[in-house]
């Protein structure tokens, strides 16, 4: 059996606050990273008939034929810890084991309650520093997409942040 995607970004983002390492940039590039054979591991372990190259594929391995063999060398570097690689294998399978009996359970899902309010328009919320850093760059001049790049955010994000406060961005020709 193949793990889900969620088992999968789960092992990738557990592995990754062990070791210290960024979650996105351990997927994003090819890089060597610690986390990456560390969630590697557990996966193998969580899931042994799991095909190793999917799985070396799905963690951004350079190479994924050799996935395994490059855990099997991070397994012998003084950084490893087979604590951290059990700990990641409980949280993945224990859905599995929520009877005290110790009987597989069927998986539990849980429908998410309703929204009170249906809200066309998301949430925006920045902080002081954001405020007012946006503040000053759009009345500079700058476009939203340039504001968002310095903040984080996209552009859109910015427009409607803008619409919605005048009092912080006056109104002018883009938004």
């Amino acid at each position: 059996m193949f793990p889900t995607a969620d088992q999968i970004a789960i092992a990738v983002v557990r592995a990754c606050r062990l070791t210290g390492n960024d979650p996105i940039r351990t997927v994003s590039f090819s890089e060597t990273s610690r986390g990456r054979f560390i969630a590697m591991a557990a996966l193998l372990e969580a899931f042994p008939d799991a095909r190793r190259i999917g799985l070396g594929q799905c963690l951004r391995f350079p190479t994924p034929r050799a996935s395994q063999a490059a855990v099997i060398t991070a397994r012998k570097q003084k950084w490893w810890r087979d604590d951290w690689v059990d700990e990641i294998v409980g949280v993945l399978v224990s859905d599995q084991y929520d009877d005290e009996d110790g009987e597989a359970s069927e998986p539990k899902i849980v429908a998410a309650p309703a929204p009170k309010t249906v809200s066309l328009q998301p949430e925006i919320h920045f902080d002081q520093t954001e405020r007012r850093l946006i503040s000053r760059m759009w009345s500079k001049g700058a476009n939203a997409a340039c504001i968002g790049a310095a903040i984080g955010a996209d552009g859109d994000m910015i427009r409607m942040f803008a619409k919605a406060n005048p009092h912080i961005c006056p109104a002018r020709g883009e938004v």
